[in-house]
């Protein structure tokens, strides 16, 4: 399982002429994969033998592969996905998903070493999470060289995505001192690389500290699952179709002032990242980084003024990622967030 830009690029025939007839068929992956386009994918494999699912791509190849691996348990009938996501139908057990060796194309998600996928209702625009501890990859390939194509606009969201993954995984109820060390790891590369890496697009070095960054804060928060950033975002690209990394990042800065206000010790990994003791100070930080990342431009392609802001309504509390955060949070609350968080947004000058 690919993306069409692997196909153009050569990447899939380089595999064949390297493998044989061990590669029994293709398949390339929707961007955020949804029930159908997930199901129609294992729909492609039925009656193939496959004995491993191979996924070279970003977190949506990553993740449709997971579904269509749960979808090849023995026995499951045609429309099974559909049934456990939007159903509650329970995982078999025992549970015997294909196994999926993962190749991350993107440095953000950290799929590669989680045993989550985000699938999304086509109908509703609702976010589903299919999990399960089989789910998680039999290998991981992180290979830096394959983000070089990767567009600087993709580049970005991934990065942001990223940092969302580790600040989610500090300010969290399940954090615990492995995910902290590696969160704050997180952080401070991300911080520290991201404009090395749209600087000087081809220098390794660059995209080697931000994979790994990515590939850490991916084993961060598969200790602690996301937060309240990551719930405020769901509506976002599920309504209006933000990309999930900008949907998940823009709030960060206020989320933390909040959650700095309400629980200090839980964000002071994260100040400590930054390089700061004064909570106002990494706040500053932290939203100066996003605005020379050039988040402002990606909100105005989604609101054009104060007042789109506040007539868009959404659902941005999801049980089991909101409730997560250190400080409890209602959806009033949470609305309010993302005011004032795109408000900010669009007052910076083009």
């Amino acid at each position: 399982m690919t993306t069409p830009g692997m196909v153009r690029r050569g990447v899939v025939d380089r595999l064949k002429a390297l493998c044989g007839d061990k590669i029994l068929s293709s398949y390339c992956a929707d961007p955020n994969p949804t029930v159908a386009s997930t199901m129609a994918a294992a729909r492609n494999l039925h009656g193939i033998a496959a004995e491993v699912i191979l996924a070279i791509g970003g977190g949506s190849v990553l993740d449709a592969a997971k579904g269509v691996a749960a979808q090849r348990h023995p026995g499951l009938p045609p429309d099974w996905l559909s049934q456990h996501l939007r159903g509650g139908q329970a995982i078999p057990t025992p549970f015997s998903p294909s196994p999926v060796i993962a190749v991350p194309t993107t440095a953000g998600t950290g799929s590669e070493v989680t045993m989550w996928a985000t699938i999304w209702d086509e109908e509703s625009g609702k976010k589903y999470s299919l999990f399960h501890p089989a789910l998680y990859p039999q290998a991981a390939i992180v290979d830096p060289e394959l983000t070089l194509t990767v567009p600087e606009e993709t580049t970005v969201a991934a990065a942001l995505d990223a940092l969302s993954h580790a600040m989610e995984a500090i300010w969290n109820k399940n954090a615990n001192p492995a995910s902290d060390a590696l969160a704050a790891q997180a952080i401070s590369i991300v911080l520290s690389t991201l404009k090395g890496v749209l600087d000087s697009p081809s220098e390794m070095p660059f995209r080697e500290k931000l994979h790994y960054a990515s590939m850490i804060a991916g084993l961060a928060f598969s200790n602690t699952r996301t937060a309240i950033a990551h719930s405020i975002s769901y509506p976002l690209t599920g309504q209006l179709g933000m990309p999930h990394g900008i949907a998940c990042s823009f709030t960060l800065p206020e989320i933390m002032k909040v959650n700095g206000e309400g629980n200090r010790e839980r964000v002071d990994p994260i100040m400590r990242a930054v390089g700061c003791s004064s909570l106002t100070d990494a706040v500053s930080i932290v939203y100066d980084f996003l605005i020379e990342a050039g988040v402002p431009k990606f909100i105005r392609q989604f609101f054009r003024s104060e007042a789109e802001v506040e007539a868009f309504n959404g659902d941005f509390i999801t049980p089991g990622r909101a409730d997560n955060n250190i400080v409890p949070l209602s959806q009033t609350e949470a609305a309010q967030l993302f005011r004032l968080s795109a408000k900010k947004m669009l007052s910076v000058s083009p």
